[in-house]
């Protein structure tokens, strides 16, 4: 397996101006450690060359014309494939909203040498703990089909395998997580998040109903179409307007999450309340 700190960042530019786009390339094209394989001058084509070439780093201009950059990224969300963002600006005012969309820098228009350096270096780091990531994911598979394979060769019928452990990422580490733990899944801006007693993590699911299928449906509960609630977790259910209700968990009622009325009518019978 290649080393991610050897392997140049395949990089993309996208900006609607030539001459912004001329110098950003003649200065990533100093560094080594960059290959640039394209460039876009708007927001559409930004999407296509992503789709089409799978760049590690975008350079992602916040203003252009139709598509600008923060929905380029916003789009971005929905996919499977989502590159490193840094975007370009000449307004300061915009690194609010482009933290928002999980870019991990922004450069102020003209872009500074120094400034260019520390964003490809956080990056690179970005890339190292994906890779990690993907291998730490490619690791737990193999041990679940051992698991599985063990189970197959001793002759039993096997009960359906439901995830003990979900992988979730915080700041530069990866955590392996028990279910038990979870208080309850979200999902929020197209991000799966895990909820804990320690906090909110992002996992890899692209959506609710792919992890709900993952979990044990004796223990995990879908209350909404954004939350899965941990049933273990529950403290209290208040009911409110409308038929809705309101569901507290963890021991010191911490957290609350909504309950549909459709998924009341399900949980009653579940909970007999």
């Amino acid at each position: 397996m290649k080393d991610a700190k050897n392997v140049p960042i395949r990089t993309l530019i996208v900006d609607d101006e030539p001459l912004a786009r001329d110098e950003l390339r003649y200065q990533l094209e100093e560094m080594s450690d960059i290959e640039v394989i394209g460039e876009a001058e708007n927001g559409i084509e930004a999407l296509k060359e992503i789709v089409a070439t799978h760049p590690d780093l975008v350079f992602l201009d916040i203003q252009m014309p139709g598509l600008d950059g923060l929905e380029v990224a916003r789009s971005l969300l929905r996919e499977s494939y989502r590159p490193v963002i840094v975007f370009l600006t000449a307004y300061s005012e915009h690194a609010i909203s482009a933290f928002q969309v999980h870019a991990i820098d922004y450069l102020l228009k003209p872009v500074e040498p120094d400034r260019l350096a520390e964003a490809i270096e956080k990056a690179r780091h970005v890339q190292e703990r994906e890779a990690a990531w993907r291998n730490l994911k490619k690791l737990l598979a193999i041990e679940e089909r051992a698991l599985q394979a063990g189970g197959a060769s001793e002759g039993r019928e096997k009960a359906p395998r439901y995830l003990r452990k979900i992988s979730v990422k915080e700041r530069d580490r990866i955590l392996v997580l028990d279910t038990t733990e979870v208080l309850y899944i979200m999902i929020e801006d197209g991000i799966v998040f895990a909820v804990t007693p320690a906090g909110k993590f992002p996992t890899t699911f692209r959506s609710l109903d792919d992890i709900e299928r993952e979990l044990d449906p004796e223990v995990f509960w879908r209350t909404h179409r954004s939350y899965i609630a941990n049933l273990n977790a529950i403290v209290e259910i208040i009911p409110l307007f409308s038929g809705n209700f309101e569901i507290h968990l963890g021991k010191e009622k911490t957290h609350t999450i909504p309950l549909s009325r459709a998924q009341g009518k399900r949980l009653r019978k579940r909970l007999k309340f």
